[in-house]
């Protein structure tokens, strides 16, 4: 299921079938409440789904962009100066501790000892590279759930609506369902994976697409959790409303169905519930 298909299941659910009724604007603001609910807990069932590895070639100096959509930085690697072939996990060190790298014993600043610093956007890497790779690790960011017209760039790319991210890459990896527009109705046209997105033109790449410059198309994100769990994010919207008295029903009833069969899943699969921060 892709955004447009999880706001039809809602509307026809909730009863909700016109815009006068609840704009779609505000609709998907609860279709996004309902999947970061959902998406928090059932994350260390989807590791390989949340975690991405980034190499970055041949980088010099000490600073290192960091993707957009980078929640958690779990490892940074380099190579070490002396072989190239070999790297070496940086150890981390607090922003307010940065000035301290290289001039104490707790911070040794050597190739062989590399260090880090998130500093938000980017991050500081010690001692300074010549041409080294770095390898990153980190837990991806669920991005919330988009849809609108996609605007024609080029066979394989096209600018996003107003209200996507303006954050680069934070799209990356999704897979994005793009539809064609006939007497109102829709036909997919496609669902293509998003390589590169830029935040201050909202232009996604896609592989595989072919789109035209007299083409009419519409986009919807697609969630990153597997679609046989979909049905929550749907469940967790409908809860959502109720708490929002936009639809009639009791939400602490619906809540505690849906918590027990999130519970289930978690067991069913073998894993427990970890803390958010274990990897």
């Amino acid at each position: 299921m892709d955004t447009l298909e999880l706001l039809s299941t809602v509307r026809n659910s909730s009863k909700l079938q016109t815009e006068n009724e609840i704009g779609t604007p505000l609709l998907k603001r609860y279709l996004n409440l309902g999947q970061n609910y959902v998406s928090q807990i059932l994350m260390p069932l989807f590791h390989e789904f949340l975690v991405k590895t980034v190499t970055k070639v041949d980088l010099t100096g000490s600073s290192v962009p960091l993707p957009g959509d980078v929640m958690m930085i779990l490892d940074i690697q380099r190579e070490t100066i002396s072989a190239s072939a070999l790297m070496k996990v940086c150890a981390r060190v607090p922003v307010q501790d940065k000035a301290m790298i290289g001039r104490s014993l707790n911070y040794p600043n050597t190739a062989d000892y590399p260090c880090f610093v998130h500093e938000g956007v980017n991050l500081f890497i010690a001692p300074t590279m010549t041409q080294c790779d770095v390898v990153m690790r980190y837990r991806k960011r669920i991005a919330r759930l988009v849809e609108g017209t996609l605007a024609y760039v080029s066979a394989t790319s096209g600018n996003l609506s107003v209200d996507a991210e303006p954050t680069n890459d934070v799209y990356n990896d999704y897979d994005l369902a793009v539809y064609t527009v006939d007497a109102d109705m829709k036909t997919l046209l496609g669902i293509y994976k998003i390589t590169l997105y830029v935040g201050s033109t909202k232009t996604v790449t896609l592989v595989g697409s072919s789109l035209s410059p007299s083409g009419k198309y519409y986009y919807a994100l697609t969630p990153i959790l597997p679609a046989e769990y979909h049905n929550f994010i749907v469940d967790a919207t409908m809860v959502e409303l109720m708490k929002a008295s936009l639809i009639k029903g009791d939400h602490l009833i619906m809540q505690k169905s849906l918590d027990a069969r999130l519970e289930s899943t978690l067991k069913v699969n073998s894993f427990s519930r970890p803390s958010f921060e274990e990897t």
